[in-house]
């Protein structure tokens, strides 16, 4: 489970300073936090949703807010340790 969970962390961190060069090449990096939360998720809630139900069989789907708290921890982390911001912390709406 630690390997799964180390790769779905990873997979989300490569998403989300892909999500943000992309953005910075358009010349869009500030100001569009929802927006690039939005595209993460929508590239890594079917890997969250499948780690989720791996590791925890039985298990409901997670909700949108909280997997958003997931990528957010992530970018969090990846802010702090490379000293640039890769995405804002943004929460959508639940469902």
């Amino acid at each position: 489970m630690i390997q799964a969970g180390d790769s779905l962390v990873t997979k989300i961190a490569l998403q989300a300073t892909a999500v943000e060069s992309v953005a910075a090449a358009a010349g869009t990096a500030t100001g569009t936090g929802a927006q690039k939360l939005e595209q993460v998720l929508q590239d890594v809630a079917p890997a969250i949703n499948q780690w989720v139900q791996n590791a925890f069989p039985g298990a409901k789907q997670l909700t949108k807010a909280s997997q958003a708290g997931l990528v957010n921890a992530v970018v969090a982390i990846l802010n702090e340790v490379e000293g640039t911001s890769t995405a804002p912390s943004t929460s959508p709406s639940t469902s």
